[in-house]
């Protein structure tokens, strides 16, 4: 039984243990030697030419930061990079060697335990923040720098009780989560975060570790200068991509993604919206999950569901097809996701929706991205009671400035831009 010192509490200790169990698998260990082997020999071998980076995600494009980056260090020739996914495959032909555990953790166990002296840029969070910790126990050689992408105390709130309720997170799981993410804050090597706010802002005055700020910014040949539409007229488009809710999710947790009272809003002016779901569905779990999205898009001519599109082929799906990118959520009075977790959110949505040559509509409740937009002048600002007549609050909106920004924008943020401050950061 593994033994974490990070959880202040005996049953939080056990809960985290039963989680681990579940996807322990050890009779896979012995079955998967030989690629366990194949792949040491790989790092050894890169290693005595160039300095040796090993990226470790959970999946694949759940947060493609992690990918962004390692597409950015893939160019420079004095690392050799590779990839260890443990529930879904590497992305093709992006590292020089990568292994998928298929699910196991204690195939990923064996493989990292054995692992050399080398760097690791770890991505996890929520109930994955256990890894740091796994990290370090199972193989002390390794330096670690570890990207979270949101944090338990403000997406929560003041609502743990309701979370456990509805089975999102149990009271146990909170607490070692956030046991987990203090460990991260103050035994890294380094840390890596998005968003930024006051509570963000008292967890990096509190923290031992040091720490790096980052957008999830794509390479910068895969932008696409803006197309299409120069200004706007009577058709506006909209697209989303991303996660969305049926309206038999419970509300108070997941309604600020179903969408549908939005289209429904948005159809009544003549607005058309096309959503692009997350690439993990398959076209029966999508039909059958979002059923209501497909009636709809089968009876309104003003709104469409499609498949999820990789990167960086979506940009191209997107570019010069649409007026705007979408991130507006309905938030009503009995929300309990914490506000904090709105307020200092950062996603990777609106840097797609920028490097396709788009502008972006952003809801008020946004307010780190929406202090981004504003100040970099590519996209609008709007609030819940504005969308109801998006005619009238775009009607003042220079649209060709804001193409000319988001063109501007390409070149200030993408990761070749970030990527001296984050190898300064890591000692590359």
């Amino acid at each position: 039984m593994l033994k974490f010192d990070f959880c202040r509490h005996a049953a939080a200790h056990e809960d985290l243990q039963r989680f681990i169990n579940r996807s322990w698998n050890p009779e896979n260990v012995a079955k998967r030697s030989d690629e366990k082997t194949a792949f040491l020999n790989s790092l050894q071998l890169a290693s005595k030419q160039r300095q040796v980076v090993v990226f470790i995600a959970v999946h694949q494009g759940n947060f493609p930061s992690i990918e962004f980056i390692a597409h950015g260090f893939k160019a420079d020739e004095n690392l050799s990079i590779h990839g260890i996914y443990i529930n879904s495959p590497p992305p093709e032909n992006l590292y020089s060697t990568d292994f998928f555990c298929k699910g196991s953790l204690a195939v990923f166990y064996d493989l990292i335990s054995s692992l050399p002296g080398i760097t690791v840029y770890l991505q996890s969070h929520a109930k994955w923040i256990f890894l740091n910790p796994l990290l370090r126990q199972s193989n002390p050689k390794l330096t670690i720098y570890n990207e979270v992408y949101d944090w338990m105390e403000p997406l929560v709130g003041e609502n743990q009780e309701f979370f456990d309720k509805e089975g999102l997170f149990s009271i146990l799981e909170m607490e070692w989560i956030k046991d987990g993410e203090e460990y991260v804050r103050n035994n890294s090597d380094g840390y890596l975060y998005k968003g930024g706010g006051s509570w963000m802002d008292g967890v990096l005055k509190r923290a031992i570790s040091p720490s790096l700020h980052m957008l999830p910014c794509n390479p910068k040949a895969w932008n696409l200068p803006p197309a299409g539409k120069t200004d706007i007229d009577d058709s506006i488009r909209l697209v989303y991509t991303g996660q969305i809710k049926a309206s038999s999710d419970r509300r108070e947790l997941l309604g600020h993604m179903n969408f549908l009272p939005m289209i429904d809003d948005l159809s009544r002016q003549g607005v058309s919206v096309t959503i692009y779901i997350p690439t993990h569905f398959s076209e029966d779990q999508a039909k059958s999950t979002f059923c209501e999205y497909y009636n709809l898009a089968e009876k309104s001519p003003l709104f469409e569901i499609k498949m999820g599109v990789v990167q960086p082929a979506l940009f191209k799906k997107l570019h010069g097809a649409f007026t705007f990118g979408l991130m507006i959520n309905y938030l009503d009075a009995d929300n309990k996701v914490g506000i904090e977790h709105f307020h200092e959110a950062v996603s990777s949505k609106i840097f797609t929706y920028l490097a396709s040559g788009l502008p972006v509509l952003i809801g008020e409740e946004y307010r780190f991205m929406a202090k981004l937009i504003t100040t970099e002048g590519v996209g609008v600002v709007i609030s819940r009671e504005q969308l109801n007549n998006l005619d009238a609050a775009l009607a003042d909106v220079d649209y060709q400035q804001l193409l000319v920004n988001v063109e501007r924008f390409q070149k200030k943020y993408n990761i070749e831009a970030f990527l001296p401050k984050l190898k300064e950061f890591m000692g590359l």
